[in-house]
């Protein structure tokens, strides 16, 4: 009995030492971001359960799911912390973080898809006097989830104006820009509001489901057309513009302390 009382701090002296997380950084350092926004779509949708090495005893236990967050505020802001180790095929880059603690950083979201179409794309009925889709950039948000998912049918549904009845499991609704006329940004947004205000109540039901809605561009405005938000709400005419010499990003301050971005 003796000699057994240093089986248990040698066991947990191992834990500690192991406990570590896997680091994927987003800036201009991550050399695969494709591969790397890839891998945690899996994560948060697929492969949240099959272990791949030693799990972080403060993020995960050994039987549960294995969250991956997004680190929001603190010197680690923007990367993705994995509660396990990333399989050495991956080719993005990623790095072990022995010291990592959790309760150090002031704000982190876990990533997580919640289900079978869980995220709704908006598609508008409406064409132009070209024959062309007003919702012009539906395609380039289907492709982005397919170069996610691969085949993003089981997580993404595309929903018709003229059927908005959005899937009780959807958290997500993206609304896609409209095609702006020359002197109107609005005008198919308007045009939207009054052929469909149905569309307005589908979308308030949406949102007491807790719902999120991303409006892309000059989309916004029509959650105010449709009398969601208040008048004025949006102004098409004071865009933010890129900066050129930093790759036309515009920088955003965000001054709800709630948000995500915050």
């Amino acid at each position: 009995m003796k000699g057994n009382k240093w089986i248990l701090p040698i066991i947990l002296l191992v834990g500690v030492v192991f406990a570590e997380v896997s680091v994927i950084p987003t800036d201009e350092s991550q050399d695969m971001p494709k591969l790397a926004y890839q891998f945690v779509w899996r994560v948060a949708t697929y492969d949240q359960w099959v272990r791949t090495g030693v799990i972080d005893p403060d993020l995960a236990n050994p039987y549960g799911e294995r969250p991956i967050l997004w680190i929001a505020s603190g010197p680690e802001r923007g990367n993705f912390v994995f509660s396990d180790t990333v399989p050495s095929t991956e080719e993005f880059s990623w790095h072990r973080d022995p010291s990592f603690d959790i309760d150090a950083v002031p704000k982190s979201y876990s990533v997580a898809v919640a289900g079978w179409h869980s995220i709704a794309i908006l598609k508008s009925t409406i064409t132009d006097e070209m024959g062309q889709q007003v919702t012009w950039e539906l395609p380039y948000f289907r492709e982005i989830f397919n170069s996610l998912a691969g085949d993003a049918d089981d997580w993404v549904e595309v929903v018709p104006d003229s059927d908005a009845d959005f899937n009780w499991n959807a958290r997500l609704l993206v609304i896609p820009a409209f095609i702006s006329t020359a002197d109107d940004p609005t005008y198919y947004i308007r045009q939207e509001a009054e052929r469909y205000p149905e569309l307005a109540d589908a979308i308030r039901d949406f949102l007491s489901r807790g719902g999120t809605i991303y409006a892309e561009g000059n989309a916004g405005y029509l959650l105010e057309a449709l009398g969601i938000i208040p008048t004025g709400t949006v102004d098409l005419s004071d865009p933010v513009d890129g900066v050129p010499s930093e790759g036309m990003i515009a920088g955003v301050s965000v001054e709800d302390s709630s948000h995500p971005l915050g």
